[in-house]
């Protein structure tokens, strides 16, 4: 029920558009998924406007790539905060850099596991994007232990709503393998 709800909503604040492009692929595809929204986004972002016609693991290439770029961007910003920070502040700071880094590796190896295209890529993209989710979530658990305010908790929050849509373009490529061949 929620998600029909979403897609009817997603579909009235987007009719202007969707009047433009008619319907494309990429708005059917984007409107299966959590944030519709933000999956329009990504691909206008990386392909500059909305192509009538693309492939689920483009897509979900783009969503990787941008949370590659969303999490470089945390980290720098961990790094320059923690330079002014206290020192339970730094140190919790400091480690969420360092999972910020993490998930840049962990999106490396989703992206390898799609180049590779086999029986388990499926199963390893899922298996990266919920340990990326984990390190963002686990940064926000860095400050609540010793109760300080968390400067990155937008960034983080965000994070894991990528890393929800890229999970949904997965699994929607992986049980209809045949949606954008």
């Amino acid at each position: 029920m929620a998600k029909s709800v979403q897609l009817a909503l997603f579909l009235l604040l987007s009719y202007q558009f969707l009047s433009f492009v008619s319907a494309t692929p990429i708005v059917n595809f984007c409107g299966q998924i959590h944030d519709p929204r933000l999956c329009m986004n990504v691909v206008n972002t990386f392909s500059g406007a909305f192509p009538s016609a693309i492939n689920a693991q483009a897509m979900l290439r783009m969503h990787l790539d941008a949370i590659s770029k969303r999490c470089v961007s945390a980290k720098t910003r961990a790094l320059r905060l923690a330079n002014r920070a206290g020192r339970n502040t730094k140190m919790s700071l400091k480690t969420c850099a360092e999972l910020y880094n993490n998930a840049v590796d962990l999106i490396g190896v989703s992206m390898r596991a799609l180049n590779a295209n086999d029986a388990q890529t499926g199963q390893m993209v899922q298996i990266m994007l919920q340990e990326i989710r984990q390190s963002a979530q686990q940064c926000d658990v860095q400050f609540q232990r010793p109760g300080l305010s968390n400067p990155l908790s937008h960034v983080s929050g965000s994070i894991v709503k990528m890393t929800v849509n890229a999970n949904d373009l997965n699994n929607l490529m992986n049980t209809n393998p045949t949606l954008f061949h």
